[in-house]
């Protein structure tokens, strides 16, 4: 061992640095994997939409009652208010998805229901009142 750190202080690389390099060469032999952004979007659109299933089923409602129903519905409201917290769902995907018009609407409209919720919608989606508003 005293031959092997002479060689290495003589080359002018630590034990530590060698140790290291022996760890890049069996993590460069290791099959790879390769992670893709787009696998990460479906997973996360997996989410909300089971999410949105979930939600939907805890107020009674059925999912084509979202298209038949006013942008404005509060029970609509309701369930975006509950996705926003929970969840990374976008304004844009709220917006189509629940069929609440474009993504400034559904924001001006989550933000007004978190300043005055429907306490009974609330329950029923377990949802927690801003206390800052």
């Amino acid at each position: 061992m005293k031959g092997l750190r002479r060689e290495i202080k003589k080359v002018g690389q630590s034990a530590n640095f060698r140790r290291g390099e022996r760890v890049l060469e069996k993590r460069s032999r290791a099959p790879k994997r390769r992670l893709n952004h787009r696998s990460s979007f479906w997973t996360a659109l997996a989410v909300w939409q089971d999410e949105v299933e979930k939600l939907v089923r805890r107020l009674g409602k059925r999912r084509e009652e979202l298209a038949s129903a006013g942008k404005s519905a509060g029970w609509k409201l309701a369930l975006a208010a509950a996705l926003k917290p929970q969840t990374t769902v976008t304004n844009r995907w709220l917006g189509a998805t629940l069929h609440m018009g474009n993504l400034h609407e559904v924001i001006r409209k989550i933000a007004a229901w978190a300043r005055q919720p429907n306490p009974g919608l609330a329950r029923k989606l377990q949802v927690t009142p801003n206390p800052k508003a």
